[in-house]
């Protein structure tokens, strides 16, 4: 029998949530529209996480790590290793933490209040790691004038910005609603 009444309800709008949170923060952090980059007022392109939009084609691409933009700011920036790496560690523990709480529903662990809990604070971790890829707003480059020139630079969010914000509210109603999931009654039916 399929999860019946307010329980199963709940905790399954809040392991969809986690889902979305997840498949969202992952576009987020490889879209390469993150941020909009102004150097005196005039937009010079678009840079994300990991990806650089070409001004030519429009086209997401991955700088090459002996391309001298490449060794010299894009894979040693600290702000944007600590971007990438804590949206590495949210998309990795948000993806087998959804999939543990379907299969959870299935078998009947999602009844234990200690395992709802265990993942509603998984889901704020995921919103916390899922936050820090705005850490690429700190770093040298894009967002800075790296090569000391003088000039006005600024970043603005773009989708991918719009993107993150999206996910960590997804992740953290997931949280919520995790915590406060009432256990189930007993007529409620279950797989497990």
């Amino acid at each position: 029998m399929a999860p019946c009444g307010q329980h199963g309800f709940m905790y399954s709008v809040a392991t969809f949530l986690f889902m979305i949170g997840n498949i969202l923060s992952w576009a987020a952090s490889w879209y390469c529209k993150f941020t909009e980059r102004y150097v005196n007022g005039e937009h010079k392109g678009n840079y994300g996480v990991w990806l650089i939009e070409s001004k030519s084609s429009e086209t997401c691409f991955l700088i090459d790590p002996n391309d001298p933009l490449g060794t010299a700011i894009w894979y040693s920036d600290p702000a944007l290793g600590a971007a990438r790496g804590s949206s590495t560690a949210s998309n990795t523990i948000a993806f087998f933490s959804w999939v543990v709480l379907w299969c959870g529903l299935c078998c009947g662990c999602s009844n234990s209040k200690c395992f709802r809990m265990v993942f509603g604070f998984l889901a704020w971790v995921c919103a916390a790691l899922t936050g820090m890829l705005f850490l690429i707003l700190n770093s040298s480059y894009p967002c800075g004038d790296y090569y000391n020139t003088g000039n006005v630079v600024e970043c603005k969010i773009a989708t991918g910005g719009v993107l993150a914000i999206v996910s960590i509210i997804c992740f953290f109603l997931a949280g919520v609603l995790h915590c406060i999931c009432p256990d189930p009654l007993p007529n409620e039916a279950f797989f497990g």
